[in-house]
């Protein structure tokens, strides 16, 4: 009696569960997974929203915080997500001396 009942409900999960796989494959084969996680691994900003820098995910504009870097480029930063925006690397953390 059990038996049978395991097999009324063995072939509606199977089922399902194969649809799910075949709309991941479907899913995937149209590209719908590619843009953003090739943008996660450029680093790069998807919609012009969010930034990823150090591992850091930075959403909309960045703060007004003033903790400040000095950029390779010599110029002091109020921030690091400042200079990320501006393409300019961190040297170290402060202002930057003459």
């Amino acid at each position: 009696m059990v038996k049978h009942a395991f097999q009324k409900i063995r072939f509606p999960i199977i089922a399902g569960l194969a649809i799910v796989v075949i709309a991941i494959v479907v899913a995937a084969s149209m590209g719908l997974f590619e843009a953003p996680m090739k943008a996660f691994e450029e680093r790069k900003d998807v919609a012009g929203r969010a930034y990823l820098y150090d591992d850091v995910l930075y959403a909309g504009e960045c703060s007004d915080a003033y903790d400040p870097v000095c950029g390779t480029d010599l110029k002091t930063y109020d921030n690091l997500c400042l200079a990320k925006k501006a393409g300019v690397e961190a040297a170290y953390q402060g202002i930057c001396k003459d």
